[in-house]
């Protein structure tokens, strides 16, 4: 058997694998897209701050809530969040144009941005919270169902852990998204929170 060498002979270097470019030029290239990216993110950040809206806190229901929609004890709600559709289009208006910053690239993202959020910029979103609600957990869950039920959700998806703590229901129309939130821990005697989240087209009224 001969010496011959392990190994591949003469094996390529750094600068002959990367595309023959030094290494030090890849990691310049690297660094420099890199700081035009963090530049760009602080330029989205600082143009959401100055310009943005924020979403609105209510003591009602807004004018244009949907009026088949139900909740249960409303008058006992700690606070109603309402972040309506003009908002959200102002906000969502502000990142779609920076990320246009990036050239080419920028312009594609930005209408798949504007595609993805199309459903979500274009309705208003009413989220309704409550707390320490004397009420047993199975009978807010009725209830829901049955709000749900009324306001033309076929079948409400019922999800929850493994203890029951944490409960959540989704229903769907053609009109709306209804999402519930129950928290109810075993060590307290009434349920610990309630989310109602509501979404509808921005319409006035809710009609």
């Amino acid at each position: 058997m001969s010496d011959q060498p392990m190994g591949i002979p003469n094996p390529a270097t750094t600068e002959d694998v990367i595309e023959g470019r030094p290494w030090w030029k890849v990691c310049c290239i690297g660094c420099l897209f890199m700081a035009i990216v963090f530049v760009i993110a602080i330029l989205i950040g600082f143009r959401l701050f100055t310009g943005s809206t924020s979403p609105q806190t209510l003591r009602s229901l807004p004018a244009s809530f949907p009026q088949g929609v139900v909740l249960f004890r409303p008058e006992q709600n700690d606070g109603i969040v309402y972040y309506p559709a003009s908002s959200k289009n102002k906000n969502f208006g502000i990142i779609t144009q920076s990320v246009k910053l990036f050239g080419s690239e920028g312009d594609q993202l930005s209408t798949l941005l504007d595609t993805g959020l199309k459903s979500v910029k274009d309705t208003d979103t009413v989220t309704i919270h409550w707390s320490n609600i004397d009420a047993p957990a199975d009978e807010i869950i009725r209830f829901y169902a049955g709000a749900m039920k009324q306001a033309g959700v076929g079948d409400p998806q019922m999800k929850q852990t493994s203890d029951a703590t944490v409960r959540k229901m989704v229903g769907l129309t053609s009109r709306l998204s209804l999402q519930l939130l129950v928290v109810d821990l075993p060590d307290t005697e009434t349920v610990d929170s309630i989310t109602f989240v509501v979404e509808y087209p921005s319409l006035p009224n809710g009609q």
